[in-house]
């Protein structure tokens, strides 16, 4: 295999493409395969492009898994597989809501926010832009 598909971690929301390349003759057929069971459907967001690699647009969290590369002709079959995945953006689910406190009183602000379990991340707050 020229190029085979890589490990490739990427943003959700992005395009990501999965590496198939090879030489052969007669040309091979190339078929990608999902978590060693689904032939990917290469329809709507997820095309085959000529060179035999996969275009995954907008990744969704769920598009996350290994995808392997099937080549096969006359002459043989090649498999080369790759693992895709996806990190979630962090967002705020909740922000803090409007609070009315009388002067001395403690004010307590809550954000819940949604993550990736496996990105650090920091919330930081601020009063009048600063």
């Amino acid at each position: 295999m020229e190029l085979p598909p890589q490990n490739v971690t990427i943003l959700d929301g992005k395009d990501a493409i999965m590496n198939c390349r090879v030489a052969g003759a007669p040309t091979p057929n190339i078929t990608w395969i999902y978590e060693d069971k689904d032939t990917v459907d290469v329809t709507g967001r997820i095309q085959l492009l000529e060179t035999g690699d996969l275009l995954i647009a907008a990744v969704r969290e769920t598009d996350g898994g290994k995808y392997a590369c099937v080549r096969a002709n006359e002459a043989g079959r090649v498999e080369a597989a790759g693992h895709l995945a996806v990190l979630v953006r962090t967002q705020i689910i909740q922000p803090p809501a409007d609070t009315r406190v009388l002067l001395g009183n403690t004010a307590t602000l809550q954000c819940k926010v949604s993550s990736d379990p496996t990105v650090p991340y920091q919330v930081d707050w601020f009063h009048n832009t600063q």
